[in-house]
C-alpha cells in the first residue's frame, strides 16, 4: 500500500471511528428501546407502530428537496472560505424554508388522517396517524440540524444529538405504554425524542449563527434556489430509496397481518446491528475525493472492498447463523417468525464482497452520482412489481426476496460502470477466502445449537467461538498476509482505544501467517 494511500486510509479510518461510536451508541439505546417496546405491545402492537408511522416517514423524506445535503456542503465551503455573512444567509433560508413547509405538510397529515389510514387498510389507527403526523416537522428539522453540525465540523453536537434522542425515546416510549397508553404512548414517546433533540440541537446552532456576521438582506428564495440546484440529484436518488422503503410497508399493510409486519419490523431493527459497521464506510466518500491518481484510486478502491468484506461478512453471516436466539433473547418467543425473516434479509449485506457499498461512495467520491441514481432506478424498476407479485404468495417472504433481487440487479450495473470506466478490480480470491472462513467458523456454532442449550447461553458461546474461529482461519486459508496485517496495524494505532483492543489479536494474526509462510 503506497503512502498516499495509507495516509488516507488512516484520515478515513479516524473519522470513521468517529462516527461508528457515535452512531454506535445512539443504534445500541435506540435498539434497547425498542426491545422493550416491542416486548410491551407483542406482535400485532408493534405493527400498528410501524404502519402509524410509515407515511409520515414518507413525507419527511419528500419534503427534503435536497436541502440537507446541500447545508452540509455549502456550510464547509463558505466556512473555509471565510464567507460568513453568505454563511448565514444560507442557514437562515435553509431554515425558513423547513420549518414552513414542515408545517404545513404536518396540518395535511394531521387533517387526512383518515385518509391514510384507509389507504393502509386500517381506518381504525386514524388517531394513531394524527400523533405520527407530528414527526413531520420534528424529524425534519432533527435531520436539518445534523446536516449543518456536519458541515460545521461540529461532530460532537452531531453525536449529542444522537444520542440525545435515543435516551429520550428509550426513557419516554416504555413509560408511555407503561401508564397505559399504549401504541399512542409509543408514539408519543418517538415524537417527543425528536422534539426535544431538535429543541437542543437548534439552541445550539442559534448560539452558532449569532457569531456570524448578519446576512444580507437578499431573497431567501436566491439561497434555496441555490441549494435545490445542489441537492436535487441527491434528493432524488434519496426519494427513490424513500419509495422503495415504503412501498415495502405499503405491501406488507395489504398482504400480512399485523404479526407478521411485527415480526418483520424486529428483523429490520436486528439488521440495524449489522448496519453499525458499514455506517462509517461513509468517511469513504472525502477519501475517494483525496485521490488524484487513477492507480490510487483503483487500489484504494480494491482495498476498501477487501476490508469492508474482512469485517461485515463475518458480522452476517454469525447472526444469520445466531438469528433465532438473538430474537428470542432479546424479544421472546412470541416473535417466531422475525428469526427466517432475519436470516433471509441479510444475504444482501453479503453484497459487500461485490463492492456494493464501496461503489456508492466511489462514484460519490469521483463526481458520478448519475451511476447511483440510475442504479437506484434499476432498482425500483424491478422491486415494484416484483414485490408485488411475490408478497401476494409470500408475504414476507416474497418481499425480501423481491429486494434481495433488485439489490443484486443494481450491484451489477455499479460494478460494470465502475470496471468499464474506471478500470476498478475486486480482489475477488481475497473475498472468497474471507467468505469461506466465515462459513466455516460457522459449523461449531451449528453444531453448538443442537445441544439445546439456553438461548442466550447459545448465543454468547457460539457467538465467541465463531470468532475465535474465524480470526484463526483468516490467515491459514491465506486470507491475510503480513502486509495486511502490517496495514491494519498502522490503521487502528490511530483509533485511540481500540487499539489496545486489536493489538492482540493483529499479533496472533500475524504469528500464524508467518507460521503458514514457514510450513509452505
Amino acid at each position: 500500500m503506497s503512502s498516499n494511500i495509507r495516509d488516507v486510509m488512516k484520515d478515513f479510518a479516524k473519522g470513521g471511528f468517529t462516527l461508528f461510536v457515535g452512531n454506535s451508541a445512539a443504534t445500541i439505546i435506540l435498539a434497547v428501546g425498542s426491545i422493550i417496546v416491542a416486548r410491551l405491545l407483542g406482535p400485532e402492537g408493534l405493527g400498528l407502530y410501524a404502519l402509524s408511522l410509515s407515511v409520515p416517514l414518507i413525507l419527511v423524506g419528500l419534503i427534503d428537496f435536497g436541502i440537507n445535503p446541500a447545508v452540509t456542503y455549502y456550510s464547509a465551503k463558505l466556512r473555509v472560505e471565510g464567507r460568513l455573512e453568505l454563511l448565514s444567509k444560507t442557514l437562515r433560508a435553509a431554515y425558513v424554508s423547513r420549518v414552513s413547509i414542515a408545517l404545513v405538510v404536518t396540518v395535511v397529515s394531521f387533517l387526512y388522517s383518515n385518509y391514510i389510514a384507509s389507504l393502509l387498510n386500517r381506518p381504525e389507527i386514524s388517531t394513531l396517524i394524527q400523533i405520527s403526523s407530528l414527526v413531520i416537522v420534528t424529524q425534519s428539522i432533527f435531520s436539518l440540524n445534523n446536516s449543518a453540525f456536519l458541515g460545521l465540523e461540529k461532530i460532537g453536537s452531531y453525536s449529542n444529538s444522537l444520542i440525545v434522542q435515543s435516551v429520550a425515546k428509550l426513557l419516554l416510549s416504555p413509560l408511555l405504554v407503561l401508564i397505559g397508553l399504549g401504541v399512542s404512548g409509543a408514539l408519543i414517546g418517538h415524537v417527543g425524542s425528536y422534539f426535544l433533540a431538535m429543541t437542543l440541537g437548534c439552541l445550539a446552532l442559534y448560539k452558532y449563527s449569532s457569531t456570524l456576521d448578519k446576512p444580507p438582506q437578499h431573497s431567501i428564495a436566491e439561497s434555496v434556489k441555490m441549494m435545490v440546484r445542489y441537492g436535487s440529484p441527491l434528493y432524488l436518488t434519496g426519494i427513490i430509496s424513500i419509495i422503495i422503503a415504503q412501498f415495502r410497508t405499503l405491501i406488507l399493510a395489504f398482504f400480512a397481518s399485523d404479526a407478521e409486519i411485527g415480526n418483520f419490523s424486529v428483523a429490520m431493527t436486528l439488521a440495524s446491528m449489522v448496519n453499525v459497521l458499514i455506517f462509517p464506510l461513509s468517511a469513504l466518500f472525502p477519501a475517494f475525493s483525496r485521490l488524484k491518481s487513477e492507480s490510487d484510486l483503483r487500489k484504494m478502491f480494491m482495498v476498501c472492498v477487501k476490508y469492508a468484506t474482512l469485517f461485515i461478512i463475518p458480522a452476517t453471516i454469525a447472526v444469520m447463523v445466531l438469528s433465532k436466539e438473538t430474537v428470542f433473547t432479546l424479544y421472546g418467543r412470541a416473535f417466531d417468525l422475525a428469526p427466517r425473516f432475519l436470516t433471509l434479509y441479510l444475504i444482501q449485506f453479503l453484497y459487500v464482497a461485490g463492492g456494493s457499498i464501496v461503489l456508492t461512495y466511489l462514484f460519490s467520491g469521483v463526481g458520478k452520482t448519475g451511476v447511483v441514481f440510475r442504479s437506484e432506478l434499476i432498482d425500483m424498476g424491478l422491486f415494484l412489481p416484483l414485490a408485488t407479485l411475490l408478497t401476494m404468495y409470500y408475504k414476507v417472504e416474497g418481499v425480501i426476496v423481491a429486494s434481495l433481487i433488485a439489490c443484486l440487479a443494481a450491484l451489477l450495473y455499479r460494478l460494470a460502470v465502475a470496471i468499464n470506466d474506471l478500470k476498478v478490480k475486486i480482489d475477488y480470491k481475497a473475498s472468497s477466502l474471507i467468505i469461506s472462513a466465515a462459513l466455516v467458523a460457522a459449523l461449531p456454532t451449528l453444531a453448538l445449537q443442537t445441544l439445546r442449550l439456553s438461548n442466550l447461553l447459545t448465543l454468547v458461546v457460539g457467538a465467541l467461538i465463531y470468532f475465535a474461529i474465524y480470526v484463526t482461519l483468516l490467515p491459514l486459508l491465506g486470507a491475510l498476509d503480513e502486509n495486511d496485517v502490517e496495514n491494519l496495524e498502522q490503521i487502528v494505532s490511530k483509533l485511540g482505544l481500540l487499539w489496545p483492543i486489536s493489538r492482540p489479536i493483529l499479533f496472533f494474526i500475524k504469528r500464524l501467517t508467518k507460521f503458514r509462510q514457514r510450513s509452505r
